[in-house]
């Protein structure tokens, strides 16, 4: 079978002609999300204990049911339909959008992200198609940026939901046609679009599209991949990790401790608390990323700062605050959004190399832009991550960034130096927090400096950095 590495893939959609009349659509369980959303709504059930004894035992005897073939698709959606009968879509829309913050955003595959990116770059229409309904697609596509949905609705009769579809099936052959439909509303070239899904059932739509790629896919899409030579995808982002990752991981979690240690005795003896975070800035990432085989392609080294700077990225994932530190070694702060200081990961190992969590760090207030002016005036470069890991769709610099930074760089009369980082957040795992083996693509931009103090200056060395962020932003 032909698998497609993720790169091929982005190349392949940048080589493609751009505009609204190629669209992607991408299903939802298995392709954009790790696993199944449904199962995290009876799970929710279970754990609010709303499921009684005879539930339980439809739901099971429905299960096999449909394993063995008696049940079908329609009847799983009746049944879920059910556990809704009564409430109002406000209220199941809350609920799904409750799930979706607790649950399903730590299931969405950085690598589907990175498909959806790529085709807005092209300037394509992206829908998600889905036999999901419309309760636990709606967050994803919120978060996503993603306008069209194509989905299965429930009915709705004076202002409550009845449990019943409403409207066609959109299982299998059903989906197919729906995205048919959908191509012809809105001036879509079928026979140039794309189609990224997991399901066997969905065979039907693959057969029919230009552009067929099976994501994750089941033993019968599989092999239908293979016998047809469609291209397969497969995302190893989320997941349960394997046992040598889980190894590697704890292995570097124990050794981050004695380096810690042995660089504050370091400091202790020299009386300098600097040099002890030099050390470990130097050298835990280096143990981190060596034990989990994570490594770095660097492109514009030449441009890292031999004196104070501002150093600025677009945060991707957990880890990125390492991959900072392992390209300035020593003499730096790194600041990243205070989200990140209960993460098992950078909240515990990130501080012995000073890695400080604030609570706009990707918008600095004054008190913030006072101590980083500080440090650059104590010959020590400041790193900023911008971007809140929380929203998928944070990811451009604000207008006030743009201006506190530069500000900040004109004061202590540094440069800024933007640096680009990729595919870090498909090495993450977030349940649990897991590095992965893996390639990082990083990228050092040219140093932007200033050449006057005019509000012109700032202005343009303002829209630079907005430009570089925001092109990182979408990579």
């Amino acid at each position: 079978m032909k698998h497609r590495m993720l790169r091929e893939a982005l190349d392949e959609i940048e080589a493609t002609e751009a505009g609204p009349k190629i669209a992607a659509f991408f299903d939802f369980d298995g392709t954009l999300i790790y696993g199944y959303s449904a199962l995290v709504f009876a799970q929710d059930r279970i754990m609010s204990r709303q499921v009684g004894v005879a539930e339980a035992l439809r739901t099971a005897r429905l299960g096999v049911d449909y394993v063995r073939g008696k049940a079908g698709y329609d009847d799983l959606i009746k049944l879920a339909g059910a556990t809704w009968k009564g409430k109002t879509p406000k209220m199941v829309e809350e609920l799904g959008e409750r799930l979706f913050k607790e649950h399903i955003a730590d299931r969405v595959y950085p690598e589907a992200q990175a498909l959806v990116a790529a085709h807005r770059r092209k300037g394509h229409t992206i829908a998600i198609t889905t036999s999901a309904t419309w309760f636990q697609v709606a967050p994803i596509a919120k978060a996503l940026g993603i306008s069209e949905v194509v989905c299965q609705h429930l009915e709705v009769i004076d202002g409550f939901v009845t449990g019943n579809m409403a409207g066609a099936s959109m299982w299998g052959p059903g989906k197919a046609r729906a995205a048919r439909d959908f191509a012809e509303e809105h001036d879509v070239n079928f026979d140039g679009s794309f189609f990224y899904a997991d399901g066997d059932e969905d065979t039907a739509l693959m057969s029919e599209i230009g552009n067929p790629r099976p994501t994750n896919p089941g033993k019968h899409l599989a092999a239908v991949a293979e016998e047809l030579g469609w291209p397969v995808l497969r995302f190893e982002s989320r997941g349960t990790p394997s046992p040598d990752v889980i190894a590697r991981n704890v292995t570097g979690m124990m050794v981050a401790g004695p380096i810690a240690t042995g660089a504050a005795l370091l400091g202790l003896a020299r009386r300098s608390r600097r040099e002890a975070i030099n050390v470990t800035t130097s050298v835990v990432p280096d143990a981190m990323f060596g034990l989990a085989s994570v490594h770095l392609d660097v492109t514009g080294e030449e441009n890292l700062p031999v004196e104070p700077a501002i150093v600025v990225w677009v945060q991707r994932s957990r880890i990125d605050a390492f991959v900072i530190a392992k390209l300035l070694r020593k003499n730096c702060d790194i600041i990243v959004d205070r989200g990140l200081a209960a993460d098992p990961v950078v909240g515990s190992i990130g501080r012995l190399f000073n890695v400080s969590f604030e609570r706009n760090a990707y918008d600095p207030d004054v008190s913030l832009q006072r101590r980083a002016f500080a440090a650059l005036e104590n010959s020590t470069t400041v790193a900023i991550g911008i971007g809140d890991l929380s929203n998928l769709k944070s990811r451009n610099p604000s207008t006030n960034l743009r201006a506190s930074i530069t500000r900040l760089a004109s004061q202590a009369n540094v440069s800024i130096i933007p640096v680009i980082i990729n595919g870090s957040d498909q090495l993450v795992t977030r349940r649990p927090p897991m590095i992965r083996p893996g390639r990082i693509q990083v990228e050092v931009l040219q140093p932007i400096t200033f050449t006057g103090t005019t509000r012109a200056d700032y202005e343009a060395a303002a829209s630079a950095i907005s430009e570089l962020m925001a092109t990182a932003a979408t990579r």
